[in-house]
């Protein structure tokens, strides 16, 4: 299940980062000097991401002390 979470984020970063890529390629009226440096920014991001979204590892659920975390309508011992 985390796996598929994690696949989920980085394919949404993909998508985001190539669609705002697209639109500034186009804005520039399709130069290619502005397609070179967005290519190595998008690719540096990406990894970025993959790697960051790898090492964070589980989410944890942080509780002050003295607190048992969230509140639930239903207690957890059910």
């Amino acid at each position: 299940m985390l796996t598929v979470w994690r696949i989920f984020i980085i394919s949404q970063e993909v998508l985001t980062e190539t669609t705002l890529s697209i639109r500034v390629f186009a804005m520039y009226s399709r130069n290619i000097w502005v397609l070179v440096p967005l290519l190595a920014l998008v690719c540096v991001s990406m990894i970025l991401g993959v790697v960051g979204t790898i090492e964070a590892g589980l989410a944890q659920n942080l509780a002050a002390p003295g607190l048992n975390g969230c509140n639930t309508p239903y207690p957890h011992s059910a």
